[in-house]
């Protein structure tokens, strides 16, 4: 985060009238758990895809149980809204942890692996 970040809290109701989905994503690393449970919620209204995967890390790491609660609303809101269910969200990114682990044993194996067509 830039310094004008550190010294200024950021205004989520005003990112949310203006549907600024990348001020909220980036909201959700913010220091003060307020904020970041605010654009959790926030997130979760606006209804965009591009808030998946961070909500979904905020709900796997945030060190506060309010944020991880507030941005499972919202991920349930974004999952009710296309379609998906969270649990296949987690189970795809347990899948795509799995490939990368064995793609580094491997490379670290047998060299560099080549990618195929």
């Amino acid at each position: 985060m830039g310094i004008f970040d550190r010294l200024f809290k950021p205004n989520v109701k005003m990112l949310q009238k203006m549907k600024y989905v990348k001020g909220l994503i980036k909201a959700l690393r913010y220091k003060d758990w307020s904020v970041r449970r605010e654009a959790a919620e926030a997130l979760g209204e606006i209804g965009d895809l591009r808030a998946i995967k961070p909500l979904y890390e905020i709900i796997m790491s945030d060190r506060d149980k309010d944020v991880r609660e507030r941005a499972a609303e919202a991920l349930g809101k974004l999952a009710d809204k296309y379609g998906f269910t969270p649990m296949g969200l987690a189970l795809q990114e347990a899948a795509e942890g799995l490939s990368r682990f064995a793609e580094g044993i491997l490379t670290l194996r047998y060299g560099k692996l080549r990618k195929r067509l």
